[in-house]
């Protein structure tokens, strides 16, 4: 993770040469990494594997990754297309027999609002709202049983931070944002029951990460 944020760092100073000269610039491209959070449940499947209650729940943590392509319509609001990879986050819930893991990746169309002028203002806060297709990925290992359920559908986002001018074309961010993916529910057939038994997982949808980014103003 380091070595990518270095990499885009290292790009964005070698082009700023080319866009040193300008005066205000309305494209631009960012990239942002984050240290995601989801809340996984164990519902009622905990019970007959584990030795825990069925509210019980799990938070996975792991890396996130943001690509934007945006446009400035005035000194403080932009629109932006952006990409989201969540990476694999995976839990033992039982170090011998149980495995939990998931992912996701998303694309949104964002609205944003710049307090400040982004190009003049040295610290700019900023919030943004966004709305877009999410595509989770929870895979379960229970002993000998493999089950992985997908998902797609409608996903919204709202995000909040401060940019930091470094100069007139590069700029740093730290932002937190709040994910609303679809909700994943994998349910276990009963024929690898002994009991017979309905059991359910889920992951509830709420992704919160919080992460640090450059833009590279065009």
């Amino acid at each position: 993770m380091k070595k990518l944020f270095m990499l885009l760092l290292c790009c964005a100073t070698a082009a700023g040469v080319s866009f040193a000269e300008t005066e205000q610039s309305n494209v631009y491209i960012a990239a942002n990494i984050s240290q995601s959070f989801e809340n996984f449940s164990y519902d009622s499947f905990i019970d007959h594997f584990l030795d825990k209650k069925a509210e019980d729940g799990k938070i996975l943590d792991g890396p996130r990754y943001d690509f934007c392509a945006g446009y400035r319509l005035g000194s403080k609001i932009r629109i932006e297309g952006q990409y989201i990879i969540i990476s694999k986050h995976s839990f033992q819930v039982d170090k011998e027999t149980s495995d939990i893991e998931y992912k996701a990746t998303a694309v949104f169309a964002n609205i944003l609002y710049d307090f400040w002028d982004v190009q003049k203002s040295i610290i700019t806060p900023f919030l943004g709202i966004g709305i877009g297709v999410g595509s989770p990925n929870l895979k379960l290992s229970i002993r000998d049983l493999q089950e992985e359920s997908k998902e797609n559908g409608f996903s919204w986002q709202a995000q909040g931070g401060i940019n930091l001018r470094l100069t007139k074309w590069l700029i740093v961010n730290v932002k937190y944002s709040y994910l609303a993916m679809p909700e994943v529910t994998k349910n276990i057939d009963s024929s690898h029951l002994n009991n017979g038994e309905y059991l359910e997982s889920k992951f509830k949808e709420g992704v919160q990460a919080i992460g640090a980014g450059i833009t590279l103003m065009l």
